[in-house]
């Protein structure tokens, strides 16, 4: 008996987030926002760039504190959707299949929370909290797809614990380590009307074609893990005007617990999945777990100040998503699921400036182009990410007082991405059958930031 394939990122708290490539997210800072992340790494005007850089709490002349939240709106349309059984047919209910949908992801809002402060001349000390991994989407049940995925909640609450140390005027080091909590929901229906259909045929009989695609039931996996990794940085002043900015954030290793539960649609399916069940294992609910690695991530920043009023930021991020082989989850008694990913390195390359048209206000602007780790023949329903490039715009302004807001606009326009999941592809993809359409997608996001320094 072919086993049931559930894709497995379970990553933190109910609170949905965007995706950068893979399922990581950028959107931590509204100050490096309105640049398009360039001024990741090197960004001076508040704490909210230590996340990707701790060396940057260097910067902080004696105490400080940020909050932001992120308002996200979301287009994510799959059109000329098409499935069929792994021989290839039609399913019994194919004209009532939705071949379209357009409300896959929902409008959000994520918050961000930063502290630092000076101990001594050389020494800081920083605390992060925000949402570092994260992908969210929900499919109608009866749409071509439903045998991949029907919802996705997956978010990764980071808390970082930082600090610095001047070695030299104009260099200085940092690292913290970085505690993360796993929580996700991830669902979709199975198609028992085929497993049964293909049992009658094994034992001889015709078969009651009429079976496949009627008798779905709902296969779900929800799990939370805690586990750790660690950030390094480096900041070093070139010249006066030219700042270099380095970074590495940790893999971190999750082993997330939680449950594999069956479910029946309707009176029909439950006397299905109650026959099934009592000769499979596969298909009986039970404890279940996860591992997984987020990736690596090597970040490279320079700042130059131009004029006196303009800084000139560049990025280049390296995210070592090869690791992404596969998922497996391991349920019951040495039950398992897979689903390969096959993904490669991405990087995201970003460009930008900020202006002080007038003492204490800036005005910013940015270009950022990433390219996706997804394989167009492994692009799946629940990360159907997509090169991309972003528009950025910002406003700062700080008081006197130490007041400051922040303000920043992306605007990220993906490729069309094509879907092609082949049922011979693997084993596991046998009851999911084929399935083949398009994606179109964009996201605008506006973070507004508030802080205070003392």
């Amino acid at each position: 008996m072919r086993k049931v394939s559930v894709i497995g990122l379970t990553l933190m708290a109910k609170m949905q987030t965007v995706q950068a490539a893979g399922f990581a997210v950028k959107q931590q800072s509204a100050s490096s926002m309105g640049t398009a992340f360039a001024a990741d790494g090197v960004g001076q005007d508040d704490i909210s760039t230590l996340f990707t850089n701790p060396a940057l709490l260097e910067k902080v002349e004696g105490s400080e504190v940020a909050a932001s939240l992120v308002f996200m709106s979301p287009v994510l349309e799959f059109k000329n959707g098409s499935s069929s059984t792994a021989a290839g047919t039609p399913y019994a209910n194919q004209s009532s299949l939705k071949t379209e949908q357009s409300d896959i992801m929902e409008s959000k809002i994520m918050p961000t929370f930063y502290a630092a402060t000076r101990l001594n001349q050389d020494w800081h000390v920083g605390l992060s909290m925000n949402a570092a991994w994260g992908s969210a989407s929900k499919y109608a049940s009866d749409w071509v797809g439903r045998y991949y995925a029907t919802e996705t909640e997956l978010t990764g609450i980071n808390l970082g614990l930082l600090t610095s140390y001047q070695v030299l005027p104009g260099l200085t080091l940092g690292g913290g380590v970085q505690l993360q909590r796993a929580n996700g929901l991830l669902a979709q229906a199975v198609d028992l009307g085929s497993v049964i259909y293909r049992a009658q045929r094994l034992a001889g009989a015709a078969g009651d074609p009429t079976l496949v695609g009627n008798r779905d039931i709902i296969a779900e996996f929800k799990g939370q893990g805690d586990s750790a990794g660690f950030v390094l940085g480096l900041t070093y002043d070139i010249t006066s005007a030219l700042e270099l900015g380095l970074s590495y954030r940790s893999p971190v290793k999750h082993k997330v617990e939680g449950d594999m539960t069956f479910a029946a649609e309707n009176v029909a399916s439950q006397l299905t999945l109650t026959q099934v069940a009592s000769r499979e294992a596969q298909f009986r609910s039970a404890d279940a777990s996860l591992s997984m690695s987020t990736p690596a991530i090597y970040v490279a920043g320079l700042s130059y100040r131009a004029l006196s009023q303009l800084t000139v930021y560049g990025n280049a991020t390296y995210t070592d998503w090869d690791s992404m082989e596969k998922l497996e989850i391991k349920y019951g008694e040495g039950q398992s699921t897979k689903t390969l990913l096959g993904w490669k390195d991405s990087v995201y390359a970003a460009v930008g400036a900020d202006y002080a048209f007038v003492a204490g206000q800036k005005l910013r602007a940015g270009f950022a182009y990433e390219s996706e780790p997804i394989e167009d023949g492994l692009r799946n329903p629940r990360s159907p990410g997509s090169d991309r490039t972003v528009y950025a715009l910002g406003y700062g302004y700080q008081s006197m007082s130490g007041y400051y807001f922040d303000a920043g606009f992306n605007y990220y326009q993906y490729k069309s991405a094509p879907l092609d999941l082949k049922a011979s592809a693997y084993a596991e993809n046998q009851i999911r059958g084929n399935l083949s359409g398009e994606y179109e997608r964009n996201i605008k996001l506006l973070m507004l930031q508030t802080g205070r320094k003392f």
